[in-house]
C-alpha cells in the first residue's frame, strides 16, 4: 500500500496496541484513497471540521473544503501516488494522538514530469470520534522537490542576461553598470557609477 512503519514508541498496554493499529490503518486508507485519485475516501478520513495546512499554501479547512481540493488535485493530476512512512506516534491519552512522518508523492511510472517525487515531513493530530480513529489537522513541510533542490544560481538562471557591463546615458549623464555573480552563484551584484 505504500506505508512504511518505524514506529519507535513501544506500547504500553493492549488498548494502546488497539488504538496504533486503528491509526496505521487509517493512515493506509489514506494512502490507498489517494493512489486511487478517491476524493471522497480520503476527506472520510477526516473529522468535520479537520485543517490542512501546507507551507505555502493557504490553510484547508473542513471535511467538505479537503474533499474538493483533493477532488481538483487528482482532476488536474491524475495518477500521482504517495508513500507515507510513520516515524513517531505518540498517544496523548484515550482519544488524540500525534503521528511525525515523511510522504514523497510521485508522477505515475513513465511520465516525464519536473514535480516527480515531491518530498514532505509532516505532523498529524488524530482524534478518536464515536470510536472512531480520524485525522483532525496535518502540518506538511516541504523537505525536497525539483524546484526546491535548485541551487540559488539556477533560481537566478533567467537573470543572467544582467551579467556583463552596461551603460545608459542622455545629454545630462551617463550610468556605468557591472553585474557579476557573487561567489559561489547564490547573488547577482550590481556595481554603478
Amino acid at each position: 500500500l505504500g506505508v512504511a512503519r518505524s514506529l519507535a514508541e513501544e506500547p504500553s498496554s493492549t488498548q494502546d496496541e488497539t488504538d496504533r493499529k486503528a491509526i496505521e490503518a487509517v493512515v493506509a486508507g489514506f494512502v490507498q484513497a489517494f493512489n486511487a485519485g478517491d476524493a471522497p475516501a480520503v476527506a472520510a478520513l477526516f473529522t468535520e471540521g479537520a485543517r490542512i495546512e501546507t507551507e505555502g499554501s493557504a490553510a484547508i479547512e473542513g471535511r467538505a473544503a479537503i474533499q474538493k481540493v483533493f477532488a481538483d488535485r487528482f482532476a488536474a493530476d491524475p495518477g500521482r501516488t504517495i508513500v507515507v512512512q510513520t516515524e513517531h506516534l505518540r498517544l496523548l491519552g484515550a482519544d488524540a494522538a500525534v503521528e511525525e512522518g515523511t510522504a514523497v508523492v510521485a508522477a505515475p511510472a513513465g511520465v516525464d514530469d519536473p514535480t516527480e517525487a515531491v518530498s514532505y515531513k509532516y505532523s498529524a493530530a488524530y482524534v478518536r470520534q464515536n470510536g472512531r480513529w480520524l485525522q483532525d489537522c496535518i502540518h506538511d513541510y516541504l523537505v525536497s522537490s525539483p524546484e526546491a533542490d535548485k541551487s540559488p544560481r539556477d533560481h537566478l538562471a533567467d537573470l543572467a542576461w544582467l551579467v556583463g557591463e552596461w551603460m545608459d546615458e542622455d545629454d545630462s549623464a551617463q550610468v556605468d553598470t557591472i553585474s557579476d555573480w557573487a561567489e559561489e552563484g547564490a547573488f547577482l551584484i550590481r556595481k554603478y557609477r
